[in-house]
């Protein structure tokens, strides 16, 4: 029943001290010129949404709301490492940083890109190298949280790292970092992204390997509760991450290159965003009430 030091401290941290956030982003919103409201015949106001404004809009939610909880939980784990001087709560700060600054740089360079080629092509770029930063992070995170002790663990971080640099640079190289048949052709592609479902199916089986261990201490008293859901809403959060990745990948290799953003899968890949945030902000923000039941339901 070995758990690991360093994932109960984590865990729980804010279970023996409380550490606010003030100033907590409220919304982010991103305006685009590809979903507007259309305008009423008479040009006042706005009128009904048709049917492709509200599917982007349905699409948007996703990353939305991971933005909103990734800038919430990046501003109180950076806060959290200022004072501990801890590495886990560094690298998630680091994790969510990187990956909602991904995010808002490639949404930019996909707007820019039309009518600006060369800063499309150079923003998709810079965003996708963030992605990488935000994976390695997060391998290290898993492996100094999760499998300390692990001979294999720093052996699976620095390979796919390796790949991750290769993979960019390759396509630094060979291609625009756009959305077409021609980039996902090429292998390097496929090797920057293969090491993000490695890293994501990695860190949500070492959570839920975690959280079985935790479950039997809680029956001993040996456990705290809320820090137990939070690992499993944790791991969780990680495998609804891996399922996005997985819903790209089949879409791309069914050739539908574009069919994440554009077709039926952006609708999943917009749910298990919205599922992944949700864990997310449950874990690390829990109302008093759900707080209450975990506590109760665990006596």
């Amino acid at each position: 029943m070995f758990v690991s030091a360093r994932a109960r401290i984590f865990f729980r941290w804010d279970r023996a001290k409380r550490v606010p956030v003030r100033g907590v982003v409220n919304a982010i919103v991103l305006v685009t010129a590809a979903t507007p409201t259309e305008k009423t015949t008479t040009g006042r106001g706005w009128g009904r949404m048709d049917g492709e404004s509200l599917f982007l809009v349905i699409r948007s939610i996703g990353g939305l709301s991971t933005c909103i909880v990734g800038v919430a939980l990046a501003l109180r784990m950076l806060r959290l490492a200022r004072r501990t001087r801890q590495l886990p709560e560094l690298t998630i700060g680091l994790h969510m940083v990187a990956l909602v600054l991904g995010y808002l740089i490639e949404f930019a360079g996909m707007e820019i890109g039309s009518r600006h080629p060369s800063a499309g092509i150079w923003l998709r770029g810079t965003a996708n190298l963030l992605y990488a930063v935000s994976i390695f992070v997060y391998l290290l995170f898993t492996w100094k949280v999760f499998a300390p002790a692990s001979r294999w663990a720093p052996t699976l971080v620095a390979a796919t790292t390796l790949a991750l640099v290769v993979g960019w640079t390759g396509e630094v190289l060979t291609t625009d970092f756009g959305f077409s048949a021609a980039r996902f052709a090429e292998p390097w592609f496929w090797i920057a992204f293969v090491p993000r479902m490695i890293g994501m199916g990695w860190a949500s089986f070492e959570a839920l390997s975690h959280h079985s261990r935790l479950r039997r201490r809680i029956a001993l008293g040996l456990a705290d509760p809320v820090a137990a859901n939070r690992l499993l809403l944790w791991a969780l959060a990680a495998l609804f991450e891996w399922m996005i990745y997985l819903a790209v990948a089949i879409t791309i290799l069914a050739g539908r290159p574009d069919g994440f953003l554009t077709g039926d899968a952006a609708l999943w890949v917009s749910a298990f965003g919205v599922a992944g945030a949700s864990c997310m902000w449950f874990g690390f923000f829990p109302p008093q009430r759900y707080q209450r039941w975990v506590e109760e339901r665990a006596a």
